[in-house]
C-alpha cells in the first residue's frame, strides 16, 4: 500500500526556481486492480519503440506561477507501464511489451499507446500551499494483421492535488501514474468491447520526434509542454477525476 505524507507543498520551493527529476514508480499505479472480470482471452502484445519509450519532459508549468521550476519526467515509460497493467486487466491471457509487431498472422491482439500531450501547472492558493495539475491526453490504436490500425481512440486525463508528497517532482510524477492508468483503463475497456473491426483501417503512423508547440505560452517560452504531431483522430475521450 503506498503511503504518502499529508504535508503541504510550500509555494515557495517553486517561486524559487528548481530543477526536480520525477521517477518510474510502480508503487505510484493504484495496486487494487478491477473489480470487472477479464473480457478477453487473446493474450495482448503492447508495443512501443525505443522512440516511445525514451520519451522525457522536461519543461516548466503552463502557469506563471513556478515558471522558473523545470520538471524532468520519463513519460513513455510511466505510459508503456500502465498499458501493461491495465490490458493485462482485461485479457485472460494477460499482456507482455514488444518493441515491434510480430510478422506473420497474429495470434495475439496488437496494441499501440501513444503520448499525445503533457503539460502541468501549479494552481497558487493561500497560506504558502497550492495545487500541481497534470494534463495527459494518449492514444491508443489496435493493429490488424497487415500492420494498419483498425481500431483507435484518445483519451485525455487531468489529474490535481493540493496535499501529497513533500516533495513536488514526486507529487507531480505520482499525479501522472494516476492520469496514465486511468487513460489506459479506459481504453483496455473500450477495446475489450468492441467488435473485431470497428472502423476503417488506416494507415499506420511512425513515431515522430517531440516538437514544439507553435504559440508557448509567455511564462514558459523556454520550456514549453511536449507536443506530438497526433495520429489519425478518433473519439476522444475527456475525463476529470470527481472532486
Amino acid at each position: 500500500m503506498l503511503r504518502r505524507t499529508l504535508v503541504p507543498v510550500s509555494l515557495a520551493l517553486l517561486l524559487a526556481g528548481c530543477a526536480t527529476i520525477g521517477t518510474y514508480q510502480p508503487a505510484y499505479f493504484d495496486q487494487d486492480g478491477t473489480a470487472e472480470a477479464p473480457a478477453m482471452d487473446e493474450p495482448i502484445l503492447v508495443v512501443t519503440g525505443a522512440a516511445e519509450d525514451g520519451l522525457v519532459f522536461k519543461g516548466g508549468p503552463t502557469t506563471s506561477t513556478g515558471s522558473g521550476h523545470i520538471l524532468e519526467l520519463p513519460l513513455g515509460v510511466i505510459v508503456r507501464e500502465a498499458a501493461l497493467r491495465a490490458f493485462g486487466e482485461v485479457s485472460r491471457g494477460g499482456a507482455r511489451h514488444g518493441s515491434q509487431r510480430p510478422e506473420g498472422p497474429l495470434l495475439q491482439v496488437v496494441v499501440t499507446p501513444r503520448v499525445i500531450t503533457f503539460d502541468w501547472a501549479w494552481q497558487a492558493e493561500v497560506f504558502g500551499a497550492g495545487s500541481p495539475q497534470v494534463r495527459l491526453e494518449v492514444s491508443v490504436s489496435r493493429l490488424d494483421g497487415a500492420g494498419q490500425v483498425a481500431w483507435e481512440r484518445r483519451y485525455q486525463f487531468i489529474e490535481e492535488q493540493s496535499l501529497g508528497f513533500s516533495a513536488v517532482g514526486d507529487l507531480l510524477s505520482w499525479l501522472t501514474h494516476q492520469a496514465a492508468q486511468k487513460a489506459m483503463r479506459r481504453a483496455a475497456r473500450d477495446l475489450s468491447s468492441a467488435p473485431a473491426t470497428t472502423a476503417p483501417a488506416t494507415t499506420q503512423v511512425p513515431p515522430s520526434p517531440i516538437a514544439a508547440p507553435t504559440t508557448p505560452n509567455p511564462a514558459t517560452a523556454t520550456a514549453p509542454a511536449i507536443e506530438l504531431p497526433a495520429p489519425p483522430r478518433g473519439p476522444l475521450h475527456p475525463e476529470r477525476p470527481v472532486r
